[in-house]
């Protein structure tokens, strides 16, 4: 978390850095402003299901991992 609340680009960047292969949220993703473009661009950082499908990001993804 950034600052305790939300996510920034950064942070989430270097979580994929460590080798993270998706991250799930929830609604405190839309705390930090920068990370609502991102999540469009990002398919491995999930919003919540239940919003709207006009919301940016996705809400459901599948994953292959090693």
């Amino acid at each position: 978390a950034a600052a305790g609340f939300g996510l920034t680009v950064d942070v989430a960047e270097e979580l994929f850095g460590y080798g993270i292969h998706a991250m799930t949220s929830g609604n405190h993703i839309w705390d930090k402003r920068d990370i609502v473009e991102y999540l469009d661009a990002e398919p491995r950082i999930l919003r919540p299901a239940n919003y709207p499908g006009e919301v940016p990001g996705c809400g459901v993804g599948c994953f292959e991992t090693s």
